[in-house]
């Protein structure tokens, strides 16, 4: 939806084409710690003969790249982002709130997925956070405004029931701890998040219940006779299948198309479990780039990780970006996903810019 109008907005710019050179290569280098994964992903598609070819991370690359490009032009800042994670922490407490308290679900969706509605929910609150510590420019009122919005997106994850979006917060306690520009308002957010989360936990005990039967999930798949198809208990079973059959296809992987494909041509997986034919991939990033591209894939990811974190280490908004994105990862399919992948490029495009913005401002304005 982006690229329509901020196409419009370059050509615009047209007059000014020759001042556009040096911002086009700024957009590439923005784009360049993506193309490992982008490419990786590519190649894996085609060496597979995937039909059609999943071609996701290059379009989304390249949208986001206008997006870099067009917040740069327009002189998009910290301050301005603020205003709209703030916005959208609180829109998404409003629509938790509704849906358990109105319309009497168990856990709140925003109409998309349980899980990805608290990863979502989670990103935006811990980014008011991030914005309410570390921005000194912010006024009085516009601080407040962000503490409101952030105890709404953690109240949206809350309600949303996901386990994997809460197990983010350490990524947001550790990134106060160390980027605070004072420590002790690092250890009163410390305090006051780990507070929060008792207090919720108790006002709201279906979350608390949900941490607690983690354990004895672990414990079931592990000690069962005969498999049963819980929610941590799928997921092992998954990690399994992609971890052998990443070991008989260790450089290109199998080419994963359905895990029933898997289970066919791979005898020595055994009998499908119940309840784990019907999962359309392997509930985590990591294992399912050892399912479509084996160890190419895999090193493709871990090298864009590695290279998104050398160019934010200096950068606490960029950080937790990355940071959530790793944690996401390790039990959804986060980016891998059109959706994750989306909002981390996108988000990456809009602070990137802010931050271009911040120490070079565009020479056209």
């Amino acid at each position: 939806m982006l690229v329509a109008p901020i196409c419009l907005l370059l050509l615009w710019q047209a007059h000014r084409i020759s001042t556009l050179k040096p911002l086009l290569q700024e957009v590439l280098k923005w784009a360049a710690p993506f193309t490992p994964f982008v490419f990786g992903w590519m190649f894996a598609q085609l060496w597979h003969q995937y039909h059609p070819v999943d071609v996701t991370p290059l379009s989304t690359v390249v949208w986001c790249g206008l997006l870099f490009m067009g917040a740069r032009l327009v002189g998009i800042n910290h301050r301005q982002l603020s205003v709209i994670a703030g916005i959208a922490a609180f829109a998404y407490g409003v629509i938790a709130l509704g849906e358990v308290f109105w319309a009497g679900r168990d856990r709140a969706w925003g109409g998309v997925y349980e899980n990805r509605f608290g990863q979502y929910a989670i990103w935006l609150s811990a980014l008011s956070v991030i914005h309410f510590f570390l921005d000194e420019s912010l006024s009085k009122v516009s601080r407040a405004f962000l503490l409101w919005a952030a105890l709404f997106g953690l109240i949206a994850t809350w309600l949303s029931g996901s386990r994997g979006a809460l197990l983010a917060l350490p990524v947001l306690i550790v990134l106060l701890v160390l980027k605070s520009l004072n420590w002790r308002n690092g250890l009163f957010v410390v305090l006051a998040l780990a507070l929060a989360l008792g207090v919720g936990c108790y006002l709201y005990s279906s979350i608390y219940d949900r941490f607690l039967v983690m354990y004895q999930e672990v414990f079931q798949y592990f000690n069962e006779p005969v498999f049963t198809a819980t929610s941590i208990g799928v997921r092992l079973e998954l990690a399994r299948v992609a971890l052998v059959t990443w070991g008989e296809h260790p450089l290109l992987g199998a080419g994963y198309v359905s895990l029933r494909q898997l289970y066919e041509s791979h005898p020595n997986l055994g009998v499908p479990a119940p309840g784990v034919l019907i999962i359309p991939g392997f509930h985590s990033d990591w294992f399912q780039v050892m399912g479509i591209g084996g160890g190419l894939l895999l090193s493709s990811l871990l090298v864009t990780t590695f290279w998104l974190f050398c160019k934010a280490r200096h950068d606490p908004y960029r950080l937790l970006f990355l940071g959530f994105s790793m944690v996401f990862g390790l039990s959804e399919l986060f980016m891998t996903h059109n959706l994750g992948l989306g909002l981390l490029m996108s988000c990456w495009a809009l602070y990137s810019a802010a931050e271009r913005n911040r120490t070079s401002p565009y020479e056209a304005y």
